[in-house]
């Protein structure tokens, strides 16, 4: 009995609601976040299309951790410097994807966010997900009438070199929501 209410206290202070049949549920007080990039042409790219935001990584936190966290990814984002990365559009039976040649820069700044994690999973939120892909999710409120023609154009070849200057922090209250835009930070030069 006293490890259940243990373990019962624990789930709370977690964020987390327990049952009588011992599952967890997440806390509804959570906003889902988006970190993405807008690849920019590079200099000697030759097609003119470039693709979509790319997601960077994905995570939940209470709105009262939000400004801790923009702050901190400030922080972090600033001192990453800009860089181009290769694209290279990939069909297969399941579809088309991008490949990324070099992932080693999306690693270390994974590796330099991790304390935001460890701050966010001290919350309940669960930890970033980090990931690299193209999120179509966003296009519909995206402005920029391109993003909207690539869409209808399934064809079209994004390889190339694309530059990386900023990441754009994105927010929506539930799953039914429209992401809107939190933040962008700049890369350093």
């Amino acid at each position: 009995m006293l490890n259940y209410f243990t373990n019962t206290i624990l789930f709370m202070q977690a964020g987390f609601i327990t049952t009588k049949e011992r599952s967890t549920t997440q806390a509804a007080n959570c906003s889902e976040y988006l970190l993405l990039i807008y690849p920019q042409l590079g200099k000697n790219t030759i097609v003119y299309a470039r693709p979509g935001p790319i997601e960077l990584a994905s995570f939940e936190a209470k709105e009262a951790m939000e400004s801790t966290i923009i702050r901190w990814m400030h922080r972090i984002l600033s001192t990453q410097p800009q860089f181009t990365m290769h694209i290279a559009q990939q069909c297969n039976e399941q579809g088309s994807y991008l490949r990324i040649a070099d992932r080693s820069v999306f690693q270390r700044m994974a590796t330099s966010m991790r304390v935001i994690s460890q701050y966010l999973s001290s919350y309940g939120c669960g930890e970033i997900q980090f990931q690299l892909k193209l999120h179509t999710a966003v296009l519909s409120t995206v402005a920029d009438p391109a993003y909207h023609l690539q869409l209808a154009g399934a064809s079209t070849n994004y390889e190339g070199h694309y530059q990386v200057q900023s990441v754009v922090l994105m927010r929506r209250q539930h799953a039914g929501d429209a992401y809107k835009q939190v933040n962008v930070f700049a890369l350093y030069p």
